[in-house]
């Protein structure tokens, strides 16, 4: 799978998808369970945009009807990926090696490691709101916590994994052959200009 993103966004990382903010965006769906080949119901949505800044991503995920999300963690590179959670995985020109994992959970509460090592910690924006009925959370990545800018035109490989108690456990956006840093699994994220392909 392949999907292009589009700059021209600029949301508050503040964990609310605000009217407007994402609407240059490109959306992402179709969720399936680790290992299966099946869409689960409903569907987390998914938004990314890049900036010459950072890169940029949203997530909306189901709660059960009048209820929140679980989530316990509050230390930065605790047990968050325990808890209901959004992990995004970063393989720099899709080279298929060591990826950048990011986390947040229901809380806001962030995790990062670099090649499966907890001892890399970067300067990046991370919020979450959780509410009965639907949780969400958003990411801002700066390049330089990931080596450089792309430029237009540009790939790398990336997936999203949701940890999520109401929806059954793991879910990706990339089928996965084995675990979440199975970088040869990912999508391809081309950088764009004018243009965006939803999945």
């Amino acid at each position: 799978p392949r999907a292009t993103i589009l700059s021209g966004v600029s949301p508050t990382i503040d964990g609310r998808l605000a009217p407007g903010e994402w609407d240059a965006a490109v959306t992402l769906t179709g969720f399936t369970r680790h290992r299966s080949p099946d869409l689960i119901t409903p569907q987390p949505v998914a938004k990314a945009a890049w900036s010459p800044e950072a890169l940029l991503v949203a997530v909306q995920i189901p709660n059960p009807p009048g209820q929140k999300a679980h989530a316990r963690a509050t230390d930065f590179d605790g047990t968050v990926w325990a808890d209901d959670c959004v992990e995004l995985h970063l393989d720099r020109g899709h080279a298929h090696k060591q990826n950048y994992q990011f986390i947040l959970n229901a809380l806001g509460t962030k995790f990062d490691a670099f090649g499966g090592d907890p001892k890399f910690n970067a300067d990046w924006k991370g919020a979450a709101v959780n509410e009965p009925g639907q949780w969400s959370c958003e990411f801002s990545i700066p390049w330089s916590a990931l080596g450089s800018a792309p430029s237009a035109g540009q790939m790398d490989g990336f997936n999203l994994v949701i940890n999520s108690s109401y929806l059954g456990g793991t879910l990706t956006l990339a089928p996965l052959k084995s675990s979440a840093h199975d970088t040869t699994s990912y999508l391809h994220l081309f950088y764009g200009k004018d243009m965006g392909l939803s999945l």
